[in-house]
């Protein structure tokens, strides 16, 4: 299967090996590099029409969550927030620092005490 096809399949964003399923690794390489999917993060695939909030978020190792989920979901909000909230576990590691001089806006991240 096409890993376009597959990560539409599954919701935008996969691991790795949640699209090895599907693919193959020389399809995959294939697609990254004619610009047909992206990799946001270490071991983390997106097609590259996937909303920004969502890529941000998951950039930094989490999920949407509270308004920027609801939001996503298309639920009525009182307020609308053009930046977004996204969540990570509490074990979860942070993405490396960038050295890049365009830093863009982050995310406010919330930790969730679940274990």
């Amino acid at each position: 299967m096409d890993p376009v096809t597959a990560l539409q399949r599954l919701g935008g964003v996969a691991t790795y090996g949640e699209l090895l399923g599907p693919t193959t690794r020389s399809e995959l390489l294939r697609a990254l590099r004619d610009d047909r999917i992206i990799k946001v993060r270490r071991n983390r695939y997106a097609l590259v029409d996937t909303d920004e909030q969502v890529r941000r978020a998951v950039a930094l190792g989490g999920v949407l969550s509270h308004l920027s989920a609801a939001q996503r979901y298309d639920w009525k909000v009182k307020h609308a927030r053009p930046s977004g909230c996204a969540s990570s576990c509490r074990g979860a590691r942070a993405p490396r620092a960038r050295t890049s001089r365009r830093a863009g806006p982050t995310l406010p991240t919330v930790t969730s005490t679940a274990t």
